[in-house]
């Protein structure tokens, strides 16, 4: 299928759904966005429909004449509360998109899931697809319980299902928009400000350029025909907060540091594996986070 003829339904406009929906357009698919706050983009190849995914699921159309939907949004975030399954917006939610997408048309739903939250403490050094997922917070409760979703709904869907968990996404943000440790890092060290690490900063996690996700993510959809199933998406780029923290003070700046308790719904230390990944869709990241962190330091 000509990548031009392939139109995209886009759930969420985040910092992962906008940078996704500029690379898809710059790869020349049509795409539409259903999104609270749409971005800020140009572009005859985009529709953008503004509006509460609570009120888009009142209106089937905007859900057909797409062949793939990915699907970004969440609105629970990691906290200290219990889960409560009665008031998982985000399961309600999913439950009725799948509804409509099903006879459709629609060939492909993509999940963007978590790398970390989902399986909670790792049991085994590196971690696979398959090791168990017992997630320590609300959040990862309620992406394990959509994942599980998916995979029930996937054995009688009109629609193949991929789930993708990436590590924790990096890249370049707006200001006022900052999201993640590597960018609150980097605004820290740039404005001399405090900077908080949680626990002890002696935990490892990969991390993920959101120019290497998106390069998955679009050869997914070129593979949608042969490809099901969930996905772990990660560099294999392993650090502790604390040589974070190093990295920032090898470019020459200083940075003052704060240790605070260890959050109770954080899982401090896992490693991915990427290896099913790069296997299925002959995918390797190509940024490195030194890299990264070196030019944001140096030219912004």
């Amino acid at each position: 299928m000509e990548t031009d003829k392939l139109r995209v339904l886009l759930v969420g406009s985040g910092f992962i759904g906008t940078a996704l929906a500029n690379r898809l357009l710059q790869s020349g698919y049509f795409v539409r966005i259903i999104s609270r706050h749409v971005p800020d983009i140009v572009s005859d190849s985009l529709e953008k429909i503004e509006m509460e995914l609570s009120e888009a699921i009142r209106h089937p159309e905007l859900w057909k004449n797409v062949e793939t939907v990915i699907y970004t949004l969440h609105r629970d975030r990691p906290n200290e509360s219990q889960y409560d399954s009665e008031k998982d917006t985000d399961f309600d939610l999913m439950q009725n998109v799948l509804t409509l997408l099903n006879g459709s048309g629609c060939s492909q739903l993509i999940y963007l899931s978590s790398g970390g939250a989902v399986y909670g403490e790792p049991q085994t050094e590196v971690v696979e697809e398959l090791h168990p997922r017992k997630p320590v917070s609300s959040y990862g409760e309620s992406k394990k319980r959509l994942e599980d979703l998916l995979i029930t709904n996937s054995e009688h869907a009109s629609f193949n299902t991929v789930v993708l968990r990436p590590s924790n996404v990096y890249g370049n943000q707006p200001d006022g928009h900052i999201t993640g440790i590597v960018n609150h890092l980097i605004t820290a060290a740039k404005h001399q400000q405090r900077f908080t690490i949680w626990g002890d900063g002696q935990g490892q996690k990969g991390y993920l350029h959101i120019d290497d996700l998106n390069e998955l993510i679009l050869r997914v959809i070129s593979q949608f025909q042969a490809t099901t199933g969930a996905f772990n998406v990660c560099s294999e780029e392993y650090y502790t907060p604390r040589q974070l923290v190093q990295l920032v003070r090898d470019f020459g700046y200083e940075l003052n540091c704060h240790f605070a308790e260890k959050k109770a719904f954080d899982v401090c230390q896992i490693r991915l594996s990427g290896k099913k990944a790069r296997e299925t869709f002959g995918w390797k990241p190509k940024h490195l986070l030194k890299e990264y962190m070196e030019f944001r330091l140096k030219n912004r």
